[in-house]
């Protein structure tokens, strides 16, 4: 499912992809905010449908907010077209989040309170992450 988080006063597109294992950010981003990279302590392997990469590069402790929430995460950096940010399993399962697919929502679970939060307005689509080699 795809959504619009805000990162500082700017909206990023962000897929939330139960099929990656890590949080991706797009080295455009990087740039355009300045963000600090820093030099990951091993090589990551990204395996896309049309290729893969090997990276480096991350961001830590990125905050950005999603439905009025804050949230702090490290991000891996990725030439990405057409996606700004990636949100994988290990910030889904961190901050308990439920994609509904059938309700086109997501709900975010927080920990020690009663109820989900539900955002809806999110949509399915077939994007494909098309990445490209170069920095």
């Amino acid at each position: 499912m795809r959504g619009i988080c805000l990162f500082g006063d700017k909206t990023l597109i962000a897929l939330y992809d139960t099929g990656a294992s890590h949080s991706f950010i797009s080295f455009a981003k990087v740039e355009e905010s300045g963000l600090k990279v820093s030099e990951l302590p091993f090589d990551l392997h990204v395996h896309t449908p049309h290729q893969t990469l090997m990276t480096r590069s991350g961001c830590r402790q990125v905050g950005f907010k999603l439905e009025g929430r804050d949230f702090v995460h490290d991000l891996i950096c990725l030439p990405m077209v057409g996606l700004e940010m990636i949100l994988g399993f290990d910030w889904l399962s961190k901050n308990r989040v439920l994609l509904d697919c059938f309700e086109r929502t997501i709900r975010f679970m927080p920990e020690g309170e009663n109820g989900a939060i539900v955002a809806a307005g999110y949509y399915l689509n077939s994007v494909m992450v098309h990445c490209n080699a170069k920095k």
